[in-house]
């Protein structure tokens, strides 16, 4: 559980927010109280004058827990101690003991852009610091790393060892071409099923050596319920290949007699913004690009039991890459 601050609120008023809030807020549950709100509201109609934030506030505040100042009593007149006695820096003043008080009762972290509330006892975390932590709390590329682990998300095929290293293909600007081949059967296939389709991994960034794999990326209504779904894509020329349920309830289906990694996910999952957007990172920041680029060369010299030991070892980097990625997104939105 993470309690907010006012700041945190009046942030995402002035669009500098609104995106972080809903990312933090699908990995853990936020929390604030009433008098936080108040506060928000007064700093929109009388610092800022604009009173017609109102509503955005309370749309923004819809997906937050609300405490009432008046259940945290038992708390305040501590926090408010703490508040007196911590050395001073960016720690707050006592009107702030509400917020110290609430994160003492949930035991929870407060989200503050303006204050450390240091010597509390609270840890306090910026806005930068929790992007990186909601990252790699679904790491894209968490996957299996044993025989039997693999093994298990299988459907069809054997797991058989690579024992080699990576074959990295120069980009090929055909590429793109082949993926909206592949792309207008997709969509032949299932018409408005297909809810989102797009090129990703390393053959939609242009410049960077990739396997002569494409990947693509799919999303529809509900990724677990298969017979919506893969039957038509069967038809079209495409196998179901991996059952992944808890990680994201991803499915992966294969091109028969293409090199095709199908990626299929519930419309919605935070893989998509995820994967969308290391991908559009790496094309638009050159310093992304060959950082991902030096990472590949440098790995796939080695010798890999599994070709996924080789994907789990770029995690690093392309864990970097997406932190930076929603970071920059979110000062925009």
């Amino acid at each position: 559980m993470l309690v907010v601050d006012s700041a945190i609120f009046v942030a995402s008023l002035i669009g500098r927010g609104a995106a972080v809030i809903r990312l933090i807020g699908r990995s853990v549950d936020l929390v604030t109280t009433d008098r936080t709100l108040e506060e928000s509201q007064r700093r929109i109609s009388l610092g800022m004058k604009r009173p017609d934030l109102a509503r955005e506030l309370e749309i923004i505040a819809d997906d937050v827990f609300i405490v009432a100042v008046s259940e945290l009593e038992s708390e305040l007149a501590s926090a408010r101690q703490a508040l007196r006695e911590a050395v001073p820096s960016r720690n707050g003043s006592e009107a702030d003991a509400h917020i110290v008080a609430l994160a003492w009762q949930t035991d929870a972290d407060i989200w503050s852009s303006d204050r450390d509330f240091a010597g509390t006892g609270v840890a306090s975390w910026s806005t930068p610091n929790l992007l990186r932590t909601a990252s790699e709390a679904s790491p894209m590329t968490a996957k299996p790393e044993t025989d039997e682990e693999m093994a298990a998300i299988r459907v069809s095929g054997t797991v058989t060892p690579h024992n080699a290293e990576i074959y990295l293909a120069p980009y090929n600007p055909d590429w793109p071409s082949q993926y909206d081949t592949e792309a207008a059967a997709i969509r032949a296939a299932l018409g408005e099923r297909a809810l989102v389709l797009d090129h990703v991994g390393s053959t939609s960034i242009p410049g960077m050596p990739a396997k002569p794999v494409l990947d693509i990326l799919l999303a529809v209504a509900d990724s677990a319920d298969e017979d919506a779904y893969v039957p038509a894509l069967t038809a079209a020329g495409f196998r179901l290949h991996l059952r992944e349920p808890d990680w994201e309830q991803h499915r992966v289906m294969k091109g028969e007699g293409r090199l095709i990694n199908l990626h299929v996910f519930t419309v919605g999952s935070r893989e998509i913004e995820r994967m969308l957007a290391f991908r559009d990172r790496c094309r638009s920041v050159p310093a992304e690009h060959q950082l991902y680029l030096e990472t590949k060369q440098s790995l796939a010299g080695q010798v890999w039991r599994h070709v996924q030991h080789y994907a789990n070892a770029k995690g690093e980097a392309v864990e970097a890459i997406i932190a930076r990625a929603l970071a920059a997104k979110a000062t925009t939105d």
